[in-house]
């Protein structure tokens, strides 16, 4: 075997070391929030925070995405859920195009604020498997 072909699965291990390296630096970034009892994430912007918070979205199951509705991926963006009876669990502001949050299966009411122009839409989030409500803002209006 020759020297190069002995290197390359070191090199192949440090490539995965520093990616995994990255994607943890990432996720250190985005530290789950609670309120209410709900414990919430946001933040998705770049790449590898994108990649990371993707990755948690087996622990949550309620996912929201904010966009621009020529493409662009909205942060800042004022987000409020409550439950059925109008009780507001989470009041926050998204970090990045995503917002994650684990809450009990039932009916919520999510209000997404971007640029000044607000948004409601009610969601039922199942016993099993997550709910994925995306909200578009025309780019005028995102900005």
């Amino acid at each position: 075997m020759s020297t190069r072909n002995a290197t390359r699965p070191l090199v192949l291990f440090a490539m995965a070391l520093a990616i995994g390296g990255v994607q943890h630096a990432a996720m250190a970034a985005m530290q789950p929030a609670t309120q209410h009892g709900i414990s919430y994430i946001s933040g998705g912007i770049g790449q590898d925070e994108a990649n990371a918070i993707r990755g948690q979205f087996g622990r949550y199951n309620l996912h929201l995405t904010f966009a621009a509705r020529g493409g662009a991926f909205l942060a800042d963006v004022q987000v409020s859920i409550s439950d059925a009876a109008g009780k507001t669990l989470v009041q926050a502001t998204a970090d990045g195009p995503y917002l994650l949050a684990a809450v009990p299966p039932g009916s919520y009411r999510v209000s997404a604020t971007a640029g000044g122009a607000t948004q409601q839409r009610s969601v039922t989030v199942p016993p099993h498997g997550p709910a994925d409500l995306r909200f578009y803002w025309d780019d005028a209006a995102a900005r």
